[in-house]
């Protein structure tokens, strides 16, 4: 009769254990949620910040009033047009390989676009000697492509300055005379 109370101590010690394994997975299972309600907390603390942070960036657009901000549509719009034809900005091939083929030789095509030190270069060496002239016959198409892309490109870049100036002076709070 002495295995009855044996086996029945072993029984308690074994749901004893039992009973610990499972408060012990309970209480990891319990910080784990606590870690991701945390951790959602402050996923939605932080879209909430970034959507007032875009509320406040579209605010100024919002407190134009029609006619503001259709003028001001209307500016940048003639800005990119202007960006992409520009007057008399860009170079034409037809005219740079004019100069090349009958004034080459004294660097008329690279004062065209611009290269004065190469221009006089060429002007004080007849094109370094003819060698920079047939070098320039080969690669003048793409040298008008590169002066034509890098205008386009500082003309952009102006416009958007242009643009960014314009939005901080309207984003700048209106000060009435004292």
């Amino acid at each position: 009769m002495s295995n009855a109370p044996e086996s029945t101590s072993r029984k308690a010690k074994r749901q004893a254990k039992y009973e610990a394994r499972n408060a012990r997975i309970d209480e990891w299972q319990a910080q784990q949620l606590a870690k991701s309600n945390a951790w959602g907390e402050r996923k939605r603390a932080e879209s909430d910040a970034k959507l007032a942070e875009l509320k406040k960036a579209n605010a100024p657009l919002q407190l134009l009033t029609p006619d503001e901000a259709e003028a001001r549509r209307q500016r940048e719009i003639a800005l990119v047009q202007l960006s992409l034809n520009p007057p008399g900005g860009t170079k034409n091939a037809g005219v740079g390989y004019f100069l090349l083929i009958v004034f080459g030789l004294l660097g008329a095509h690279r004062f065209y676009l611009k290269k004065w030190g190469t221009g006089l270069l060429w002007l004080l060496t007849l094109g370094l000697v003819g060698l920079g002239w047939i070098w320039d016959l080969f690669t003048y198409f793409w040298q008008i492509e590169k002066y034509n892309r890098d205008y386009h490109n500082r003309l952009l870049d102006e416009a958007e300055a242009a643009r960014t100036a314009s939005d901080a002076t309207a984003d700048a709070p209106a000060t009435e005379p004292a």
